[in-house]
Formats: C-alpha cells, structure tokens, sequence
C-alpha cells in the first residue's frame, strides 16, 4: 500500500538540508545591506522569497527525501516482478519494473522458478522479499 503525504522524516531531512543553505543567504543578505549595496527592506524581501521558494519546492521534491522502504511511490513492494534466475543460499534474480533486484522467498514459502511471477511483499536494504503470484504459471516478458 502506498503511503499519501509526507512524513515527519521527510519533512525534517529537507529541513536539515535547508536551513544552512538559507542562513548562508541570509548571511550574504547582511553583507550587501551592511556595506550600503542593497537596503534592508530588499534584502529582508529576498530572504522571505528564499525561505518561501524551499517551502514551495518541498511540495514537489518530498518523495526523494521518504525513507527507503514500504513507503513511497518510488517503492517495489506490491509490484509484481519475474524470477531470472537462483543464486546462492536460495536467493534469485527478480526483475521489478525493469530493474534486477536479488530477492529471497517470503518465510515458508518455496522459491519459485525462473520466469515465474512474484509479488514484492517486503523490501529489507537491498534484497526484497517475494511470494508467487497466484496465476504466475505462464511465463512472462513483459514485466
């Protein structure tokens, strides 16, 4: 299930990431408006822009700043992917929306063969965690 909105993770990473980009232009701000370049009714006029431009910007840059994981529109979990091949200590091969992913299968259950659908149910790092699909005995390319 995909998550709408944004967390307070998001919204405290972009924040972090932010604020010395803003206390840097307020700095140059106080430069121009202390050595009589600019007045101080513009200077305090850009500054206020500033910190409104991060504000807008958030709005459409949040998903790159969600934690990796169930979450996100950007996420594997619920795609259904197919089997390339096994590797290692019951591992496979999956490819996901065009993308190779190494998977293991979901707890109990067996690891399906090559080109057979999978359902991404968990993802943990780097490594999801698969579960065949119900009517996955055809073999598919497309996905």
């Amino acid at each position: 299930m995909i998550k709408r909105g944004w967390s307070s993770h998001a919204v405290g990473k972009y924040t972090a990431l932010q604020v010395p980009s803003a206390i840097l232009a307020g700095l140059v701000l106080w430069l121009l408006w202390r050595y009589d370049i600019m007045p101080a009714w513009l200077a305090w006029c850009l500054l206020v822009l500033w910190i409104l431009k991060d504000v807008v910007l958030f709005f459409y840059v949040w998903p790159a700043y969600e934690p990796s994981g169930e979450e996100g529109p950007l996420s594997p979990v619920g795609q259904v992917g197919v089997v390339e091949g096994e590797m290692e200590k019951g591992r496979m091969r999956v490819r996901v929306r065009g993308e190779a992913w190494r998977a293991c299968p979901e707890t109990g259950q067996v690891s399906p063969g090559s080109g057979r659908l999978v359902r991404v149910v968990n993802r943990k790092g780097l490594l999801l965690v698969v579960r065949p699909e119900e009517n996955s005995a055809q073999n598919v390319s497309s996905v």
